[in-house]
């Protein structure tokens, strides 16, 4: 069962794809804070929270199509590279005090969350 551990390789590849994911659900958690923030409303955190949900289907199955047959690494490093960019965008926005609501269904959008 830990037989893979043993490659540097795949515990590159394993930390960061853990690291990615906890920073993803601490991401959808920043989004819901951030609606309130900004409106006080629990029905705009929760359009927000809702934005994300379709988007989410449809680049699963485009994902999986794309991993089938594509490169596999290339996939997730230009999905990861393109998750990258979006967030550095959003922080910028946000630390510049220009974020609106509109930005987060963006985000949220665009990252499937």
């Amino acid at each position: 069962m830990f037989e893979p551990m043993r490659s540097g390789r795949f515990r590159t590849l394993w930390g960061g794809q853990a690291f990615a994911l906890v920073a993803a659900e601490f991401h959808l958690l920043a989004l819901a804070w951030l609606a309130l923030e900004l409106t006080g409303s629990g029905l705009a955190l929760g359009s927000v929270l809702v934005a994300g949900v379709a988007p989410r289907i449809v680049f699963a199955l485009l994902g999986g199509v794309a991993a089938d047959h594509l490169d596999l690494r290339r996939v997730m490093v230009a999905a990861n590279a393109i998750r990258a960019a979006v967030v550095a965008a959003f922080a910028v926005t946000v630390t510049s005090g220009a974020a609106q609501l509109w930005h987060l269904y963006v985000v949220a959008v665009l990252l499937g969350r």
